[in-house]
């Protein structure tokens, strides 16, 4: 008994060697016939040449048929996965659900070992996530420092046909990335792009796309899957355009200062003022001082911070006396001025001309006149 299984051992090796033997020999005989005829005069026609399908997609078949110089030939496959169905001149390959990753499915000749064709096939997977992020950071960035962020694909295949683009906003920000890599399994992968913060980032969205480019014969678009949105925190010192200003105001009005500067985090303000102003609120951005008089004209200086830094901003304040007043009150006096004036010259005249022509006789009225005596 023990011979008897001995044998039957032997005789299972020898014809796995035979199998393996043909499937090599058909293998380089297939290579020898993309680039030339070797001995076959002609090749196995394969409807599709090329066969682009999603991985667990149901119903994925290959038709094979003789090369158009071969009367009476019959063909058939040689595959690892799947069935075959054989009609009187053509077979076909077929998979019921693709779930292999590497099928290579060869069609030959029967009455020929040297006319042959593989079917290449390519299984894709989008991929299951994409998801950008900082590399080692995390937390707001300070300004005009340099981070690197990094969007990681995951389980996508072949990963030879996968191109990444980093955004903001809608803007691309530098040209699509694809992987060195040639694999037809899933792997996961990760790109990365250096940026350098600025004050326009403050807010900005920064996002990546990944996109499996299988080319015209592949699904159409191309499928994307675009990942999560990180929005930048960027500090910065505040800003301010003008950081001196001339004020000149009338003496009795209210003093308007003010210091606000945009900044992230916010800003905090200090005041300091020559001369001393009791009632000036120090830690306001925009404090007021009522009823400026002469003693309130001098430097005024604030200075805006966070963690970030600080600007200086001064405000030189000139107080002028209030003419109106002043020029009210002389009118006033001109005015009283030349209405005395005009009452004395009035008086003497009318003195001279209408009063001077009678006397106190003329005006009594015992007077008669030489008309009446007669």
């Amino acid at each position: 008994m023990e011979i008897i299984f001995i044998c039957h051992h032997v005789l299972f090796v020898v014809l796995l060697m035979q199998s393996i033997s043909l499937h090599f020999s058909r293998g380089s005989a297939a290579s020898d016939s993309a680039g030339g005829d070797s001995g076959c005069s002609g090749h196995t026609v394969i409807d599709p040449p090329r066969l682009i399908v999603r991985i667990n997609d149901p119903n994925v078949s290959a038709i094979c048929r003789p090369s158009q110089s071969c009367i009476n030939c019959t063909v058939n496959w040689e595959i690892r996965n799947g069935s075959v169905a054989k009609s009187d001149n053509s077979a076909t390959w077929k998979m019921d659900i693709m779930y292999d990753w590497d099928p290579d499915p060869l069609c030959y000749e029967e009455d020929s070992s040297e006319c042959l064709s593989q079917l290449r096939v390519i299984a894709y997977k989008p991929p299951d996530s994409v998801s950008i992020s900082y590399v080692n950071h995390i937390g707001p960035e300070l300004e005009a420092q340099q981070y690197s962020l990094q969007c990681q694909v995951q389980d996508v295949a072949p990963v030879e046909n996968l191109t990444v683009t980093f955004y903001r906003g809608q803007k691309a920000l530098a040209p699509p990335q694809s992987s060195n890599r040639v694999q037809k399994t899933p792997v996961s992968e990760t790109f990365f792009l250096n940026v350098t913060s600025s004050i326009e980032d403050d807010g900005a969205v920064y996002w990546c796309e990944a996109k499996l480019d299988l080319g015209p014969d592949g699904p159409q678009p191309p499928p994307v899957v675009n990942s999560n949105h990180l929005t930048a925190n960027v500090y910065y010192k505040p800003q301010r355009e003008v950081l001196r200003h001339n004020i000149t105001i009338t003496a009795g009005d209210h003093l308007h200062l003010n210091c606000s500067a945009k900044s992230n985090p916010s800003t905090a303000y200090t005041w300091t003022s020559h001369p001393a102003v009791s009632n000036l609120n120090r830690t306001s951005c925009c404090p007021t001082v009522d009823h400026i008089t002469f003693d309130h004209g001098g430097e005024y200086t604030c200075v805006a911070s966070n963690i970030a830094g600080n600007i200086t901003v001064v405000f030189y304040v000139n107080v002028k006396v209030d003419l109106l007043p002043i020029v009210a009150g002389l009118a006033a006096v001109v005015v009283v001025v030349l209405m005395v004036v005009f009452g004395i010259v009035y008086s003497s005249h009318y003195r001279r001309t209408h009063m001077g022509r009678y006397t106190l006789r003329d005006m009594l009225p015992f007077r008669r006149s030489n008309h009446d005596v007669l």
